[in-house]
């Protein structure tokens, strides 16, 4: 297989298992990975990225009625914030964890990079380990060929919902290489503050 077909099959295979439901990262992943061998296709990606992108914006909202007494003295929800250290933080890591660990087979760690909260969602970046602290080996993974062709980092991006008092994983991306919570972020309705680094 020539380096331009190898490139284009690893990246088609990365839209094809994409977990964004619009697919706007595989869109962009495209893009990225065949802009030196196939400009014009790598183009017609971004464009797609980019019509993704125009759908999701929000809209102008109409006129809200009148706020009753009771809506105008309820407490506005706190501004996204750093997840509590403890039982808090641990809990979504541990989800993040069993969720990789389903995908790829093996047990990880996970080294937080940013663990952020907004009402009932959590998002995390996190550094993936062996549980021994050892840097993790692809092979035997469903990430073996990303990994050898250079096309992922050692990273995993998660979005978290809080329902009955459990973190379940609403969106989840091994290997990122480009921001996957752009596309999660206006599909969701969410702020782009959740998704800042914690200072």
């Amino acid at each position: 297989m020539e380096d331009g077909d190898r490139v284009r099959a690893v990246a088609a295979w990365r839209l094809a298992v994409r977990h964004d439901p619009t697919h706007l990262q595989g869109w962009i992943a495209l893009g990225d990975a065949l802009f030196d061998t196939d400009p014009a296709f790598a183009a017609t990606a971004y464009r797609r990225a980019l019509d993704i992108l125009t759908d999701a914006a929000p809209t102008a909202a109409a006129p809200a009625a009148e706020p009753d007494t009771a809506s105008a003295t309820a407490p506005a929800e706190p501004p996204p914030g750093p997840l509590a250290p403890g039982e808090e933080i641990e809990g979504v890591l541990n989800t993040v964890a069993e969720h990789l660990h389903e995908e790829l087979g093996r047990a990880v760690h996970l080294s937080p990079i940013v663990a952020r909260r907004f009402g009932t969602h959590a998002f995390v970046i996190a550094t993936i380990r062996r549980p021994d602290g050892r840097r993790l080996d692809w092979e035997n993974t469903p990430y073996a060929d990303m990994s050898a062709a250079d096309m992922m980092s050692e990273t995993s991006m998660t979005l978290l919902e809080q329902q009955d008092g459990s973190w379940r994983v609403k969106e989840h991306e091994t290997g990122p290489t480009d921001v996957a919570w752009l596309g999660w972020m206006h599909f969701h309705g969410l702020p782009q503050a959740l998704f800042g680094e914690d200072e």
